[in-house]
């Protein structure tokens, strides 16, 4: 096992931060493999999530895409999430910190909030991309910024692209397409690519005040326009203009967002997504999967899994 780049020792004021990358021998994948998308919320509770991973429709997962994975910080009690994960399923990683958390003045910034790519082959050409920054003010006094990680991969001998992603969720609908477009640019022109996160697409903007305000303002929204965000964000325009598309990889209607179990699910937007490109979803293993270990439990996450097969078209 090599770890290729652990340190994280620029200043406070530095916009970016190298990728956190460790590679394991490969599993030696075939076509169909399975592609899961998380956004964790920190991550706290690594063993039920992992847990949950190791169960049906998420078993055996070859790619599993996170955002907001801690390191290290509060939310996710002090564990490095990414890693854990990925040492417990066997799984090479990247990290990319998107949010340092300073420890104190003159101090080398080691706490992180950012997106993770945890494979079943070796990552190789890892990459940060960053992209627009909105204006938030919660976030205006941490170093980094937004960004994109991308790496690739070889299955069966066949190189895929593979990209994780979590826009901005303050910001509107053409600010998330710009953001989207920084990452899709990034990509090489051609060849079989995958695109999941945290798209955010509720299809407003809440700005830079505190998230209530925002909720409250979404709640008016149509059940239509929260299940079905396509028309009213260009962000799936722009993947399109980049050869991506979103058909049989993704559940039509279903949510996959929740403050918590109680809201119904008629108030829940979509907003996690997985994007293809020279490839498709094998028909009917796409899924929206709780992050719950059972339907009493408490959630994990306010987020959803979601998760499809994927196979060369």
């Amino acid at each position: 096992m090599a770890e290729l780049a652990t340190s994280h020792s620029q200043s406070h004021h530095s916009p970016h931060f190298p990728p956190i990358v460790v590679n394991r021998p490969s599993r030696r994948c075939r076509f169909p493999i399975r592609v899961v998308v998380f956004n964790a919320k920190g991550g706290a509770r690594v063993e039920a999530i992992v847990a949950r991973l190791r169960r049906p429709p998420l078993a055996n997962a070859d790619l599993i895409l996170l955002c907001e994975a801690g390191w290290r910080v509060r939310h996710s009690a002090r564990r490095e999430f990414a890693r854990e994960v990925a040492d417990a399923m066997g799984m090479s990683f990247a990290f990319g910190a998107v949010w340092g958390v300073p420890t104190g003045p003159g101090e080398p910034v080691s706490r992180f909030i950012g997106n993770a790519i945890l494979s079943a082959e070796p990552l190789q050409e890892v990459r940060v991309i960053p992209t627009p920054r909105y204006p938030r003010r919660d976030f205006a006094h941490l170093p980094g910024a937004p960004n994109g990680v991308i790496a690739a991969i070889s299955i069966d001998g066949i190189p895929l692209l593979v990209a994780v992603a979590h826009l901005e969720s303050r910001a509107g609908p053409e600010f998330r397409a710009r953001q989207v477009r920084t990452i899709a640019e990034a990509l090489p022109a051609d060849g079989p690519a995958v695109i999941g996160g945290d798209l955010n697409t509720t299809t407003i903007e809440i700005g830079a005040y505190r998230i209530p305000i925002g909720v409250a303002r979404s709640i008016p929204l149509k059940r239509r326009r929260r299940h079905q965000p396509r028309s009213h964000e260009p962000l799936f325009d722009a993947l399109e203009e980049y050869g991506f598309d979103f058909e049989g990889a993704n559940v039509p209607e279903q949510p996959t967002f929740t403050f918590a179990k109680l809201v119904p699910r008629f108030l829940r937007p979509k907003l996690d997504w997985i994007a293809l490109r020279e490839m498709e979803a094998v028909p009917g293993s796409a899924a929206v999967v709780a992050a719950q270990s059972s339907a009493w439990s408490t959630r994990f996450s306010d987020h959803d899994f979601v998760t499809c097969q994927i196979r060369l078209r």
